[in-house]
């Protein structure tokens, strides 16, 4: 399949499409490295999944710094197969929120969940993150593996709208420094593409 490049207005028009309708095609696929490669050069294909390595939850863990416990909300956009919402249910006690757009991924994470024991603590909902609304909610803690493109909408609108004190936590890619965001710190962890490599789990704190 041929992906299209990003372009300036594809870009103002990405509110309207939804980030994106496009998410679906490529969400629970086998073979997903093309795509995400073309993701990261800007195409349109915003979510491809990926799981996150064991460091990451590891990294969320730490840069939270024990402030997650059975009083704290934790989201995950685009949960995937929810073995981040899971592990933090885990170790903290958390509520735990995932939005994936898939519904198959979405009801691997339920039964991971149920597995796990933590079914409880994890609440997972299909949705598209272009129409998600955070505004009845405020979370502890947000955690995102999502694609500098998706990003580059999210900044603008959920993101600005957590309450002040809201830990930001972003695996793989950080949020544009020109919308103003600035990372407190970030840890070198797995990287999820590439066995050996490395990335980095930025944390900003609103």
């Amino acid at each position: 399949m041929n992906v299209p490049k990003l372009t300036s207005t594809s870009a103002k028009s990405m509110d309207c499409l939804g980030i994106s309708k496009l998410q679906a095609l490529f969400r629970g696929k086998t073979t997903r490295k093309g795509e995400y490669k073309r993701a990261k050069e800007g195409a349109t294909v915003l979510c491809p999944f990926l799981a996150s390595p064991p460091s990451v939850l590891d990294a969320v863990l730490k840069l939270t710094d024990k402030k997650l416990n059975s009083d704290s909300l934790f989201y995950d956009l685009g949960c995937g197969d929810g073995q981040i919402l899971i592990g933090v249910a885990k170790m903290t006690n958390a509520r735990c929120v995932g939005i994936d757009i898939s519904e198959i991924l979405c009801a691997t994470a339920r039964r991971r969940a149920r597995e796990a024991g933590v079914e409880d603590r994890v609440n997972v909902r299909v949705g598209d993150l272009a129409e998600l609304s955070l505004d009845d909610e405020e979370p502890t803690a947000l955690f995102a593996f999502l694609v500098p493109s998706c990003l580059m909408v999210l900044s603008k609108s959920i993101f600005r709208r957590l309450k002040t004190g809201t830990f930001l936590i972003l695996y793989k890619f950080p949020l544009p420094t020109e919308d103003g965001w600035t990372p407190i710190t970030e840890m070198i962890v797995d990287d999820a593409v590439k066995a050996g490599a490395q990335a980095s789990v930025f944390l900003y704190i609103v």
